[in-house]
């Protein structure tokens, strides 16, 4: 377990220095060789930056870590200088000019053109790369001059108004170009175009540029990525959706219960009515109970109901009382309704014939109306 440790490491050692001597075969930002005049907005190291690793289409518009915003800062001023002295030449060097100013700065080494995702801000990169000064709106360096001024309550209010100035430029710019396929990439150079014509024109105007400066970083807005971005006005009407098919549900549901409760209560009156006007009308017939009925049905020894006939108003069982006295047990279709049940009963109770049924009893049994007859 050792010997895996101690190759390890010995592997991660070779290969950090592996990148310093990669890193440090470019030329370092403020070499002779680098056009770029960095004396007037030098670089100044900050802390957290000793593991910087950046590329530009995981921007949203600026760069991500305050140490690569730290040194896009000081390279797009340095652009701006070089643009201030001369207008008429392209916003960003050729590739090999960029190369040679594309080390780590020698105050802090682990930030660098590489580390912080710039290889693609030379000439001839992208559309966005082949920009001049004469390309860019002159309403965004208006737009980004009212710091401190009396149109503008507050820095917050200046730093907005600019950054949707800038955002906006980008955009239209990338529509005009035509650009298609990786387009975040080529925001993020526009973006870097954008800002060094704003601060390029800052320096024709001899006004300070740090308001601005401190304003970049609010076009640094990370998305989450593992995360789906809803709006406000989305997320409202979302929830009141949600709010009124609840609302929906529960009335539907409460209608459903009132209903149902309000036709067992109906039911149980019924009953209850019928039961009633039977003890009135029937005092001398004999009241089966519901036990009583369905001992009287599957009295048989194989315990099934033998069904004698069938009619428009029920169908008719043998049945037999524990006495063994055999009768004759008529079910009413639940169509019948308690009138009709109780106008036979109350007519065939009066009745007595020699060719006539003679009624012993009657019964309601789960809502089933039952008459039985002698035999």
């Amino acid at each position: 377990m050792k010997e895996i440790c101690m190759k390890f490491r010995v592997l991660s050692f070779l290969l950090i220095n592996l990148f310093f001597i990669e890193a440090s075969s470019f030329p370092s930002p403020g070499d002779p060789v680098c056009r770029l005049n960095f004396t007037a907005f030098p670089y100044k190291p900050i802390g957290g930056c000793t593991n910087v690793e950046e590329k530009i289409k995981n921007w949203n518009t600026f760069p991500i870590t305050n140490c690569c915003q730290n040194a896009l800062l000081v390279f797009t001023n340095a652009l701006a200088l070089r643009l201030f002295n001369n207008p008429s030449e392209n916003i960003f060097l050729a590739k090999d000019q960029w190369s040679n100013c594309s080390g780590p700065f020698r105050p802090q080494q682990n930030v660098s053109v590489q580390t912080c995702g710039f290889d693609s801000f030379y000439y001839g990169s992208g559309k966005c790369s082949n920009l001049k000064l004469e390309n860019i709106d002159k309403n965004v360096l208006e737009k980004c001059s009212i710091f401190g001024s009396s149109s503008s309550s507050s820095f917050d209010d200046a730093c907005g108004k600019c950054t949707n100035a800038i955002s906006k430029e980008v955009d239209n710019l990338v529509t005009d170009l035509g650009v298609r396929g990786n387009i975040s990439d080529e925001k993020g150079v526009c973006l870097v175009a954008v800002v060094v014509s704003v601060l390029a024109g800052k320096m024709n105007l001899s006004t300070s540029a740090d308001d601005f400066d401190r304003c970049l970083p609010a076009l640094a807005n990370p998305e989450p990525v593992n995360y789906i971005q809803v709006k406000k006005s989305d997320l409202s009407e979302a929830l009141l959706a949600v709010t009124l098919v609840m609302i929906g549900l529960a009335m539907i549901i409460m209608l459903i219960k009132h209903v149902t409760k309000t036709k067992k209560h109906i039911k149980k009156e019924k009953t209850e009515t019928l039961n009633k006007e039977l003890a009135v009308r029937c005092s001398g017939l004999y009241r089966f109970s519901k036990t009583e009925i369905e001992n009287a049905i599957n009295c048989t020894a194989a315990d099934s109901k033998q069904l004698l006939g069938r009619g428009s108003a029920g169908q008719v069982y043998k049945g037999m009382l524990p006495s063994g006295q055999l009768i004759a047990i008529k079910q009413l279709f639940r169509t019948n309704t308690s009138d009709s049940f109780a106008r036979e009963i109350d007519g065939l109770s009066r009745v007595r014939h020699a060719n006539l049924v003679c009624l012993f009893g009657c019964g309601i049994a789960s809502g089933v109306k039952y008459t039985k007859y002698n035999v």
